[in-house]
């Protein structure tokens, strides 16, 4: 028996030995994918335009923390920019942006890509306030909500 399990060991590594196992290098690829979604994000500051005090009558006050900025750093389309409304005396009637009416308002912000990264101009606007003649004393409040839309850039 012990002589069997030796020729068996034997014969095993000779037939083993024998073969010439050869494997060739294979390069695999492997396909990536993503999908990017658009992102808007712009920053408008100041949160809140002061312009201090005004007495009535007066015309094109500007506010203490002038102007209105738009930073759309974060953001990787084109954005547009326009004033949706405005509400709030005397705000609704007086307020100016560069000279005219914030309806007006359209301000493109477009994506310059380096390396398609957007990158994007601080964009910069000069508001001024109206008061008429006879506007009853008191703080007023008011608000300017903006639509910001985006497209791909080309």
């Amino acid at each position: 028996m012990e002589k069997y399990l030796v020729f068996l060991l034997v014969f095993s590594m000779a037939i083993f030995g024998c073969i010439n196992v050869s494997a060739d290098i294979q390069n695999q690829t492997q396909n990536l994918t993503v999908d990017i979604p658009q992102v808007i994000n712009v920053a408008i500051t100041p949160s809140s335009l002061n312009f201090g005090s005004v007495i009535p009558g007066t015309n094109n006050v500007l506010p203490i923390n002038n102007p209105i900025s738009f930073n759309a750093t974060g953001s990787n389309v084109d954005l547009v920019i326009i004033t949706a409304s405005v509400s709030g005396l005397p705000f609704e009637t007086g307020l100016r942006i560069n000279g005219a009416s914030p309806a007006s308002l359209n301000l493109p912000i477009n994506c310059t890509k380096v390396a398609n990264i957007c990158n994007y101009e601080l964009k910069q606007q000069s508001a001024s306030l109206d008061v008429p003649v006879g506007f009853t004393a008191g703080t007023a409040n008011g608000v300017i909500t903006y639509t910001i839309t985006g497209s791909i850039p080309l």
